[in-house]
């Protein structure tokens, strides 16, 4: 009897040895670390879409149809920034279809000024800096 339940018992446990694996998972859940590694990328580029349009709207504070010219190139540049950075938020798959407008529009004031229209573009471009900064603000609650 004993040798029967014995021989019972190393089949029980030769069965259970033999069961096949479990397959692998395929998709497991993101840990934390690694949410927090893929969306580094657009907050730097949110962080620099931010600091190039506080430079922007500092320029045009500051500058007036006498010295616009000298804060032009500098302008151009704080907008390729900006224009890099948007191409990131891009990538990423964030909806920027509005924030590029507005790009488009801010990129038009900024190109337009002369003396001659130097106040009412300026003011233009203030207001539009604002409403990229209200998108960015609405894009970043998205993320």
């Amino acid at each position: 009897m004993i040798f029967k339940f014995s021989m019972a018992l190393v089949f029980c446990f030769l069965v259970a040895g033999c069961r096949p694996a479990s397959p692998p998972e395929t998709s497991s859940p993101q840990k934390p670390e690694e949410a927090r590694v893929d969306r580094e990328p657009l907050r730097r580029a949110f962080a620099t879409i931010q600091s190039c349009l506080s430079d922007l709207e500092g320029r045009l504070r500051i500058s007036n149809t006498q010295t616009w010219s000298l804060q032009a190139a500098a302008a151009q540049g704080d907008l390729g920034n900006i224009r890099s950075a948007v191409g990131t938020l891009k990538s990423a798959s964030q909806n920027v279809g509005s924030l590029e407008s507005l790009l488009s529009d801010l990129e038009g004031r900024l190109r337009g000024a002369s003396a001659d229209n130097w106040s009412q573009n300026a003011s233009a471009a203030q207001q539009i800096v604002g409403s990229i900064q209200i998108e960015l603000q609405n894009l970043r609650r998205g993320l």
